[in-house]
């Protein structure tokens, strides 16, 4: 069963390494920093539902999940290149 995961999770993981490294390439410039963010999110969520489409298992509520949590994370994102509370 393990076996049918580890494309998943090597995809997955070169995402958020490549979206690791843009970011960081990006640094100065907030705009495209966000861009890329938003390119890793909805990356993570075309992944996550293409693997359990795949797996035959895919429902509504999975792929709520997994783009409420790509939301939930450009949200932080956002937050966090305006500002964060302004402390």
């Amino acid at each position: 069963m393990r076996d049918t995961h580890i494309f998943y999770y090597i995809s997955l993981s070169g995402i958020f390494i490549l979206g690791l490294f843009l970011v960081l390439y990006f640094s100065p410039q907030r705009d495209l920093q966000m861009i890329t963010l938003i390119g890793l999110s909805i990356a993570y969520a075309i992944v996550g539902i293409l693997h359990h489409a795949l797996l035959h298992d895919l429902v509504a509520k999975i792929v709520v999940e997994y783009v409420l949590i790509a939301c939930l994370g450009i949200a932080a994102s956002y937050f966090i290149f305006k500002g964060g509370f302004g402390f």
